[in-house]
């Protein structure tokens, strides 16, 4: 089970909505939650615990923000975290954003997953 599956895995029974896609190395994962962004985040971090002695984990909390698409501003983004997880042992990279979202009338929390399980990072004949 990849790192993106155990994180859909511990989001699963808060979640309302969850989908996980997948093409060649790449996989993501969505999940929609009515949980607060503060709690989901301490379920990512517990699952991203047993993987920190061969990694990197790299955290940036959000107070505020905006999704755009089609150059409109869809969302507000009104907190959250991106966490950034390299894990060395399989030169995997995950990219975990955890936002709490308003379209102006509901909240809600939102997680989007990408993980890229050939990440160059290590490859130091590329990096030089």
């Amino acid at each position: 089970m990849s790192i993106l599956d155990e994180v859909q895995e511990g989001l699963k029974k808060i979640s309302k909505t969850q989908k996980t896609t997948k093409k060649g190395d790449f996989t993501v994962g969505m999940s929609i939650l009515d949980e607060d962004f503060h709690t989901v985040q301490k379920k990512i971090d517990k699952i991203i615990q047993p993987y920190l002695r061969d990694g990197e984990k790299i955290i940036s909390k959000l107070d505020g923000g905006e999704i755009f698409d089609g150059g409109k501003v869809y969302f507000k983004i009104m907190g959250g975290y991106v966490t950034e997880f390299y894990y060395y042992k399989t030169l995997t990279s995950l990219f975990i954003r955890n936002y709490h979202i308003s379209d102006g009338e509901t909240d809600w929390t939102a997680v989007y997953v990408d993980q890229n399980n050939k990440t160059p990072w290590w490859d130091k004949k590329d990096l030089s």
